[in-house]
């Protein structure tokens, strides 16, 4: 039994692999795709968005740094008299800048 198999699989490998189109659209073509895209996409800049501006209450601003050091556990800095910066994201294409003036 296990010979009647092994012949059956073999002979549909050998069938498979005596097309040279099924061969490349199976195993060439994704190849290629992928490598297409990658190049595509790979050299995404930093893209800078502002998410929030605060200028009502100069205090909320202030406060700003504390709350989002709690909430998220990463560091805001203060850069300026009243505009606060904040970054997210390890990766370079996956970070995001809050500014909150």
């Amino acid at each position: 039994m296990n010979s009647t198999l092994f012949r059956l699989v073999i002979s549909q490998f050998k069938l498979f692999f005596r097309e040279p189109g099924v061969v490349f659209w199976s195993f060439g073509f994704p190849v290629v795709m992928a490598w297409i895209l990658g190049i595509a996409f790979a050299n995404k800049g930093e893209v800078m968005r502002n998410i929030a501006i605060v200028t009502e209450n100069p205090a909320a601003v202030s406060a700003l740094p504390q709350w989002l050091h709690k909430k998220t556990g990463t560091a805001a800095e203060l850069s300026g008299e009243s505009e606060l910066e904040w970054e997210v994201g390890m990766n370079k294409g996956e970070r995001a800048r809050f500014r909150f003036r």
